[in-house]
């Protein structure tokens, strides 16, 4: 960003030239465009560029940039021809179709999706759209793509003390939840083209493989195995396509399921993952979303499930669609029975200490919950589908479901019942028992089918399964449904598990005499790490205080101010602070992991007359007391000369500046009782914990405070 700021007024051919070939045909797809355009709306904003300018010149690039595309197209149809398997003519044909149906809107919006965007005029050209039509449509999606661009980036400058605001845990959550809603309807109104499109897509290509001469080949060197593969690919018979696609996709769930059950057990790399991602959720911890996330939760629970499978298998026998009912408790049962089953075997201990939010007594892996909710919910979803052929329940089912499961599994991270491997593991072991359920439910139709049975098997559409039905039976199924909403909101607002009373501040488990006693640093792990486990600069602090209350006190006083903690605002803040150019002393710095633990404190001092430069140190609280009553903290200081592109630190190869400076600032207040200077690590050179290289003497202050 500072790089396309130094350019002055000759942004302007930079937006130009970044708009044209952003549209140009074969060049566009590969070239981000639209995020340069709209940072250019942000310097506009500051004075910086023209508004009115900007949107000429990248209204002119793009609509010149179209025009080329379109030209070449128009010049391309002679390369197609009936023997060419990429150009061939019946596509030429069947594009020239598409855009005499829906030729204006496509080139319009074609203009929003950077993928298609500069492929559409090129096929306009070959489809022999008119050019009148098309200049007419290119101009127009030209300058609103133009004003969409500049104007969101020029907005953002200019409201972005509103976004710091709106930008809470709550504005997120609610930016999420719009971001859903809008996927939704999209899904809603043009997924079922789409779904349309990509299965005769899929047909047409099959069949084209069928008739390709490395087939014929096959079938007449093979014939036996040709017809056995054949009759796998049959969609009229269970053994045929329906069990090939269930047995891929059961192998692979449980070559997967395994393959993660051997790294919870054997990679370290795993489980110290599982242990930062618990630890860093710690930080986000909010108790309005704890209450929210318990709720959730339920969901999950005994109770809750048992009640929802007993509801469908009553509605399955009313609406006499009895098959599905003993593939329901085959896949819930056995969903349960294998998770209770895995638990045993594997034994993985929950997260412990002060992360869990309330506790559970029984083994980690897999999650129950989400196993249970996977199960449960993705076979009434196939039911639906299998059921239905209104676009729009299918559709909502299955959002409305994935939703659910994907927040059951995330409050159990959130909550700190669970890890993450543990949830994924809960998924793949539900999803392998929704297959199962899937394949009996599949077998029994497609045996009932053949055997001309029940119409009701074979005609499963719902202005059947509805219109005919009689008038109290859908009374009771409407009340059937109401009953089990009103039992299962019920038990989930009142869900009151036995909350964890175990506290970071309370776990003292080791005594020390002194912690310049060489025996003391076999407690002490010398290197933190960043989240994927990677070492970086070793700590060079040893503190011990009478409570965290005087610590804090003394790095305050000493001049370093605590840092902000990482969230929306404060991401927000320093951005601001960045562009304004002015201070944010108490900006975010980066979390760090010591022992699987986030950094409990951060602190931080600039440097007068260097903007961005600041001494930074992390300490952590470890559960190590002194004889004398005092409690012992770890910390590593490091120095940041400066930004990089408003969010990155130019960090400084010497770690010992900010030690020596920290040190020197405790010793003047006379917070320091007595203190060491001891060797902790060698004399080593390393990689920084955010960027560059790092080298120190690779000794350590210890230090006991007044």
């Amino acid at each position: 960003m500072p790089t396309l700021e130094s350019f002055g007024s000759y942004g302007y051919w930079i937006v130009f030239l970044i708009s044209f070939f952003e549209s140009l045909v074969f060049v566009g797809s590969f070239i981000p465009g639209s995020p340069i355009i709209i940072f250019y709306g942000f310097l506009a904003s500051t004075g910086y560029l023209s508004f009115v300018d900007l949107i000429i010149i990248t209204s002119l690039g793009a609509i010149l940039g179209d025009g080329a595309s379109f030209f070449l197209g128009k010049k391309g149809q002679k390369f197609f021809h009936e023997k060419n398997f990429l150009l061939n003519t019946k596509y030429l044909e069947s594009s020239q179709r598409f855009f005499a149906k829906h030729g204006n809107k496509s080139i319009f919006w074609a203009r929003f999706v950077g993928v298609i965007k500069p492929v559409i005029p090129f096929v306009a050209g070959l489809s022999a759209m008119k050019t009148r039509r098309f200049v007419f449509w290119n101009v127009a999606s030209g300058i609103v793509w133009s004003v969409v661009h500049v104007g969101i980036g020029f907005y953002f400058g200019s409201a972005l003390k509103a976004i710091e605001v709106w930008t809470t845990r709550l504005g997120l959550t609610v930016f999420v939840f719009s971001l859903f809603f809008i996927f939704l309807w999209f899904a809603i109104k043009k997924g079922e083209k789409a779904w349309e499109y990509t299965t005769g897509f899929v047909h047409s290509t099959g069949w084209t493989f069928v008739n390709s001469f490395p087939v014929r080949w096959f079938y007449h060197k093979f014939p036996r195995l040709y017809v056995f593969i054949q009759n796998r690919l049959k969609k009229d018979r269970f053994v045929g396509l329906p069990l090939t696609l269930i047995s891929v996709a059961i192998l692979i769930v449980l070559l997967s399921f395994f393959d993660l059950i051997k790294d919870v057990l054997i990679s370290n790399a795993v489980v110290a993952m599982d242990t930062k991602i618990e630890n860093l959720l710690v930080i986000f911890r909010d108790s309005f979303l704890v209450k929210v996330f318990l709720w959730i939760t339920a969901f999950g629970e005994a109770q809750v499930i048992v009640s929802m499978v007993l509801v469908s298998t009553a509605l399955f026998w009313l609406w006499r669609r009895r098959f599905y009912i003993m593939s329901l408790w085959v896949s819930v049962l056995g969903s349960a029975a294998s998770a209770y089953v895995v638990k045993n075997l594997v034994n993985r201990i929950r997260p412990g200490g002060d992360i869990p939010v309330y506790t559970e007594h029984y083994f980690s892996f897999p999650s129950g919950h989400s196993a249970l909710t996977m199960t449960l919910l993705g076979f009434l979803v196939y039911c639906i589908w299998r059921n239905f052929s209104t676009w729009k329940i299918r559709v909502n089912s299955f959002f409305l479901a994935g939703a659910i499961i994907l927040l059951v599994g995330f409050s159990r991270l959130y909550l700190g019942v669970h890890f993450l491997s543990d949830v994924l593991g809960g998924y793949l072991l539900g999803f392998f028992w929704v297959l199962v359920g899937i394949s009996i439910s599949e077998w029994l139709i497609i045996r009932s089918i053949r055997r001309g049975g029940e119409t009701l098997v074979a005609e499963i559409r719902d202005e059947i399964i509805v219109k005919n039905q009689k008038p109290w039976l859908k009374v009771v199924t409407v009340f059937i449904i109401i009953a089990e909403v009103f039992f299962a909101s019920s038990f989930m607002a009142n869900f009151r598990p036995i909350f964890n009373v175990v506290s970071q501040t309370t776990e003292r488990q080791i005594v020390v005499r002194d912690i310049s006693d060489p025996l003391f640093e076999k407690y002490i792990p010398k290197f933190p790490e960043d989240l994927t486990g990677d070492y970086r600069a070793p700590l060079n602090f040893l503190v011990v205080a009478s409570d965290d209350d005087s610590f804090l006190q003394a790095v305050n006083q000493a001049g370093w101010l605590s840092a902000d903690p990482v969230n929306a605002v404060t991401f927000a803040k320093m951005i601001n602070s960045y562009w304004r150019g002015t201070a944010y002393p108490e900006a975010p710095l980066t979390p760090l992991f010591w022992h699987g633990k986030a950094n409990d404190y951060a602190f931080e001092k600039t440097v007068e007359g260097e903007y961005g430069a600041r001494y930074q140190a992390r300490f952590w609280k470890t559960n190590i007391a002194t004889e004398d009553g005092g409690y012992v903290y770890v910390g590593v200081a490091g120095f940041d000369t400066g930004v990089e592109y408003g969010l990155f630190r130019k960090l400084s190869d010497d770690l010992d500046i900010s030690r020596d400076q920290l040190f020197k600032d405790l010793l003047a207040i006379k917070a320091v009782s007595s203190y060491e200077r001891k060797i902790f690590v060698d004399n080593t050179k390393g990689k920084f914990f955010e960027s560059g290289k790092y080298q120190t003497d690779g000794k350590a202050y210890v230090l006991y405070l007044q």
